[in-house]
């Protein structure tokens, strides 16, 4: 993945910081218009848009290319009635058949793929903030051809249990680190916006600035957890009801539940298939005033247990 990432980033990363200060066959090298920016700007284009109209187009077409080739080459087809659907031996077939003459489906293109266009978009933003515009387009004509391919050219996948979505978070993480890092370096020592400060004042206001983007990620985490509190207590809610099924223990009004937990109860239980009490629930609507609500009632609660945990009043 370090690799890739240099093979990927390394031209920008050297357009931006190195090229104006290189020389090349004792020729000072020079940034288009004499704005290293500008030049990191268009190159940054250009990888985008070959990324948005190439590789789509290559993601696309090469699985329908490499099975025309192996039907006509293979498997004694004719190419051309291959071509325009007309083939006997597919049509007679199996689904299971079918599907044994397709590419498997590769989760780890797919999530690579995406953590390069996380990439172009977000670690030059200052540069050229066009560009998250055209990757939300790109995204959105990804999500189309995969379809496409999942649907007709690829293997059906089979579902796998994963407890998590590893190590690809951790990866977007390290990602959102370094476009911090770099789009600060990038506006600090590369643009003319403080070309008269020293060295030493560029690099103060680079620490504070990077201790300002984090210190707010942080604040931002512990208000806003990845899991919230309301859905951590159902998790111990349901915990609790599985113990108690499994374990044969009979609910009571006001009993300790503690004092069963390592006894068994020898008692039938009966499981039924659906919950007796669970009624159809209507059509969910969007109410953006309860939904303001919500969300404010959810940061009140949120600040409020942050308060107990750091041991100041709730009432400040």
């Amino acid at each position: 993945m370090v690799l890739k990432y240099m093979n990927s980033f390394f031209a920008l990363y050297y357009v931006a910081f190195f090229k104006e200060h290189q020389t090349l066959f004792s020729e000072p090298m020079e940034c288009l218009r004499d704005q290293c920016l500008l030049d990191m700007q268009a190159q940054l284009g250009i990888f985008v848009l070959f990324r948005l109209l190439v590789s789509n187009v290559f993601e696309h077409y090469y699985p329908k290319v490499r099975l025309w080739f192996r039907s006509c080459y293979y498997d004694n087809m004719s190419c051309s009635s291959y071509l325009h659907g007309q083939t006997l031996e597919l049509a007679e077939m199996s689904a299971t058949e079918q599907q044994a003459k397709k590419e498997k489906h590769r989760n780890f293109q797919q999530f690579d793929e995406m953590l390069l266009t996380h990439g172009f978009a977000t670690l030059f933003a200052v540069v050229s903030p066009w560009v998250c515009t055209a990757t939300l387009l790109a995204v959105l004509v990804e999500i189309w051809v995969d379809m496409k391919s999942l649907l007709e050219n690829r293997q059906r996948p089979f579902p796998a249990r994963a407890r998590n979505n590893e190590p690809w978070g951790t990866a977007f993480d390290a990602y959102g680190v370094l476009a911090a890092l770099t789009n600060v370096l990038t506006l600090i020592f590369t643009s003319t916006q403080y070309s008269g400060w020293t060295a030493t004042e560029k690099l103060i206001l680079f620490v504070f600035l990077e201790h300002v983007i984090f210190g707010a990620k942080l604040f931002v985490t512990m208000v806003f957890p990845q899991v919230p509190h309301t859905v951590e207590v159902l998790s111990l809610k349901q915990d609790s009801m599985v113990h108690r099924c499994l374990e044969g223990i009979k609910v009571e009004s006001h009993m300790d539940f503690s004092l069963f937990r390592e006894t068994r109860v020898q008692e039938d239980v009966q499981v039924f298939g659906y919950d007796l009490l669970e009624t159809e629930e209507a059509d969910m609507t969007l109410s953006l005033q309860q939904s303001g609500k919500s969300m404010y009632q959810g940061v009140i609660d949120e600040v409020g247990t942050l308060r107990v945990n750091i041991g100041m009043p709730v009432g400040q």
